[in-house]
């Protein structure tokens, strides 16, 4: 049989199974974060990445399934109670388009995050990647006041910047590797500042 040729096209729903399985990283950086000797993931995916969550608010009923990572243990229900966690992997973005605005998907992402925590009472928290790259952060400088305070902010070196949420609207954002963000934010400072 002949061999056949490679289109160069990238099979339908690849894309969904990279983003899947980054979720699935994401939730085990936060369980180590957490606690890093814990013997069980403490965050997971959510069942169809926050589709559950839609379909339950479509009908009535509570869901604790926001976003694209859930707790899965007690002792960190507080995080996912408070944060809507949208996780992106994506082959190939360019972080200067946050200055044009055009083609921006960090952009695109975090209007899509900032709308939906904010519908559901949440703090909107996009973590994204692309190939060969680290892992980053982004939240608003409101999150990040609240939470360390700017000077600890510009300690931890981040990227600070407007994002134009349309309608003349501009909101301060900040972007952080996660790995340096997560070495330096105790779990215990979220807890005391989401329960102020």
């Amino acid at each position: 049989m002949p061999k056949q040729k490679d289109s160069g096209k990238r099979k339908g729903g690849m894309g969904k199974r990279k983003g899947g399985s980054y979720e699935i990283t994401v939730a085990r950086i936060l369980s180590k974060w957490f606690d890093p000797d814990a013997k069980v993931d403490l965050f997971w995916r959510s069942a169809s990445s926050g589709a559950q969550a839609s379909m339950a608010k479509r009908f009535g009923r509570k869901s604790n399934q926001w976003g694209d990572i859930k707790a899965s243990s007690d002792e960190t229900m507080f995080v996912t109670d408070a944060v809507f966690f949208e996780v992106k992997f994506y082959k190939d973005w360019r972080i200067d388009t946050v200055l044009t605005n055009k083609g921006c998907l960090i952009r695109d992402w975090w209007i899509k995050c900032y709308q939906e925590a904010t519908a559901v009472n949440k703090i909107p928290v996009l973590i994204f990647k692309r190939n060969n790259s680290p892992d980053f952060i982004l939240f608003s400088d409101k999150f990040v006041m609240e939470l360390v305070g700017w000077n600890c902010c510009f300690k931890l070196g981040c990227i600070r910047f407007d994002i134009d949420m349309g309608e003349e609207a501009l909101q301060g954002v900040s972007m952080y590797r996660l790995d340096y963000f997560l070495k330096h934010i105790d779990p215990m400072t979220l807890k005391a500042m989401v329960n102020k």
